[in-house]
This record gives C-alpha cells, structure tokens and sequence, in this order.
C-alpha cells in the first residue's frame, strides 16, 4: 500500500479492508474471522459494516479527485484448521468498471516467521484452542487463495488476477501497479509483462557440491547465478516498462532432491539471492523446528509440567521417521505449488524470455537441458506466446541434438554474445517500443 501511495499520492483512495473489520468489531481479525465459523451472523454484520464505512471513505477520496482505488484485503483466512473465505471480496471487486487483483505471496519460511513474532508480541492474539498453524496448514491455506483466484478469474469478466512473489525488486512492484491501475482501453500496452524462464535446480545441486567442498560460502557466489542475476538487472535497467516476473522470488526448496530431508533450516546465504533479501536480514536464519519461535503457533508450545495439559499436537513433537515424513510431504506441496504459480507467471505474461535452456554444470562440464525449462517453453506455446531464448552459441547447437528440437514455430533464438549483458534481447524488445 505505501508503494502505491508513493506513486499516486492524492490521485487514488487507499483502504485496509481488516483495519475497519477492527475497528467496527474492537477486536483483531483473527477473532473476527473465527467468528464466521461461531457465530456468523453477527460475523457478517460486522464484514458488511466494515465494507461500508470503507466505501464511505473511498467515496470522500473520489469526491476529492481520485479516480483509482487501491484496497488491501485478505482473499482468506484460517481458523481451527478450517478455511474461511473473504465473505465481501464479491463487493470489493464490483467497485468498480475495471478490477486488478494482484495477490502477493512469500516464503512459507517469512510468512510463518512474521506471524509467530506477532504472536509473540500481541498475547491476546493466541487462543492456545484454535490457533494452530503449521507449515503444512499455511500451504493448505495458500492453496485456497490460488483456487479463489482462479475462481473470480472465472466469474468476473471485468477483472485481472495477477501474482507476483514479494521479493521481486522494488522497480517489479512499481511497473506491475501502475499497469494494475491503468484503464484496459488505453495506456496498458505500454507495459510488457514478461516471464523470466531459467535453469534452477541444476543450478542449486552444483551448490550444494562446491559447498561441500568449500570452494563457495553462499549461493550469490555460483557462477551461472551471478551472470543471470547480471543479465536480469542490467534488462530491468534498459527496459523500463518490462515488467518480469522472476520464480527465484519464491525460494522455499531446501534441499536437492536426492537428499532425504531431515530438518528444515534456512540462511540467507542458502536462499537465490535478491536485490530486496536485505528487507529480510533480521529474519535469518529460520529453523521451521524451532520451539521458542513457532511453539504458540504450531501448538504444543509449553514447557512448563503444569501446562502440559492444555499442549496441543504439534509438529515440534516430531522426531525420526515421522519428521522425515512429514518434511517429505511438506516438500512435495511446495514442489507442486511451485509448479502451479510457474504456470501462473507464464499465462499471466505476453512474453517468455528464456536464458539459457542447456545448462552447463559447473562441476562437472555436462551440458544438460533444463526439464522446467522445456516445461514452461511447451506451455508458453500452447498459449501462443512470444518466446525469445538468450543462449550462447554452444548451447544453441546443442540444443537441436539433445532436446528434440525445443524450438519450435513461436520460439526465437537470440545468441548471447556476453552472458551478463541482455543487449542482443534489449535490442529486439526496443523495436516493440518496450526498451526506452
């Protein structure tokens, strides 16, 4: 909301939908919102009063000279492991002609990390009965939010489902606003919404490798990584309305996949770095077992033997086999969800830009193709976008041989002359008018 303050000023009205379902009801959300389980009458008055006293004072902002409003609001909530949908969000998005609804998400990790530390900091907040939320409760929660997205696409034709990862940088977040606020009829075509497609999970093996061995101390060090993060920063510079929505912004993998999962700890040094990682500095390293930050959360978080009778089932109780499971079905999710929002990315972009497909393994010299890559090409075609692949002469030649030919009728093949600099790319683009 400050982002978008700080670009429209006056020109827009501005609401946080739960801070008047607070201030109607004089208690937090999250009691609110259990209450449309318990009691949803009363719940609902509450929710269509809020809704009112924030129109009100959308409709003094309009009186004043705004034409575009921006409201911040939850699609769901979670209560007693039991998931509540907004009951207005059909009103908010009936505000106006034309509606955007651009859903953020982050790590599971920082999102599990912030709202134990509002626990902590708000005692009344936790009611050791009901809530209980663990990692896999939080993705089970996500994954209502996608359906509810994909649902509204469906039903609303005035309006634009968009997400983007929070740690996208901050010039993302700003491109993606303003083509979210201007009108469909003039204005949006030019911004291009783009989709970064890239190697990955070769990437965080060879990691892993040249970590064991002490030749790299953070992931920022890899070598592929820190030519592609080059190459993405001097596009974003050069291309001014690009808008690209990068999948390394969501980092929640921890391991490669032959490595049975143990425990879940994250560093920053571990995660693909960034440029906003630093808004999350105080908030490494996170430890997803870790008793004193997430046991009122998770439940099962009181240490005293007079308190052991109200101790909930939690999985800070988990040992052996019974962690591994559990993280095994953890991973798996959010491999899915992965997935899932990747595909997002590539239907909500006009275009695909590749770099390199074929990847080149630091440790060993072999030069494999990229299956998610191949994946998301194969889907980018069967939706008819543009796609242009930024690739070395190398693997360009390998490509033909070794993948059965990924590029096909709507795929351009773009030969990098420098891996860190995108000018071959700008240069394409700039004829579109998106490079200015």
């Amino acid at each position: 909301m400050e982002k978008a303050r700080t670009l429209y000023g006056d020109e827009a009205g501005y609401a946080v939908f739960e801070d008047y379902v607070k201030e109607i009801s004089k208690a937090g959300i999250y009691t609110v919102a259990s209450n449309l389980l318990w009691s949803p009458g009363p719940a609902l008055e509450t929710y269509s009063q809020a809704f009112k006293a924030m129109v009100e004072d959308l409709e003094d902002a309009k009186s004043r000279g705004a034409r575009i409003a921006f409201v911040e609001a939850h699609l769901s909530y979670i209560s007693v492991h039991t998931l509540i949908p907004n009951p207005v969000l059909d009103r908010i998005i009936n505000l106006g002609r034309e509606a955007a609804v651009v859903y953020y998400v982050d790590d599971l990790y920082h999102a599990l990390y912030r709202i134990a530390k509002r626990i902590e900091e708000t005692p009344n907040l936790y009611i050791a009965e009901s809530f209980v939320i663990d990692p896999l409760a939080y993705l089970l929660w996500r994954g209502l939010d996608h359906s509810l997205l994909t649902m509204l696409r469906a039903q609303y034709p005035h309006l634009e489902t968009l997400i983007i990862g929070a740690k996208h940088p901050e010039e993302t977040h700003s491109r993606l606003l303003q083509y979210a606020a201007r009108p469909r009829s003039r204005g949006r075509r030019e911004f291009l919404l783009a989709y970064m497609s890239h190697p990955i999970s070769g990437v965080r093996r060879d990691y892993y490798i040249l970590l064991d061995r002490g030749e790299i101390r953070s992931m920022s060090e890899h070598p592929f990584i820190r030519r592609f993060e080059a190459f993405k920063r001097r596009l974003r510079s050069r291309c001014r309305n690009l808008v690209l929505f990068e999948p390394t912004s969501i980092d929640e993998v921890l391991v490669p996949e032959s490595v049975e999962p143990e425990t879940y700890v994250v560093t920053r040094d571990n995660r693909w770095p960034h440029p906003r990682e630093h808004d999350y500095e105080d908030m490494y390293p996170v430890n997803l077992f870790d008793r004193d930050t997430f046991g009122k959360l998770y439940g099962g978080g009181f240490p005293e033997p007079s308190e052991l009778e109200h101790k909930t089932a939690s999985i800070l109780d988990y040992t052996g086999e019974a962690r591994k499971f559990y993280l095994r079905r953890l991973l798996q999710i959010i491999a899915d969800q992965i997935e899932v929002r990747d595909y997002e990315y590539v239907g909500q972009s006009s275009t695909i830009l590749v770099y390199e497909p074929m990847y080149k393994s630091v440790v060993t010299g072999e030069v494999s193709p990229s299956r998610g890559v191949r994946k998301e090409i194969n889907r980018a075609e069967s939706q008819a976008k543009s796609i242009y692949v930024s690739a070395s002469e190398e693997t360009i030649s390998h490509v033909a041989s070794l993948t059965g030919g990924i590029f096909g009728e709507r795929v351009n093949p773009i030969k990098l002359s420098n891996p860190s600099d995108p000018e071959e790319l700008v240069e394409i683009l700039r004829e579109g008018g998106y490079c200015r």
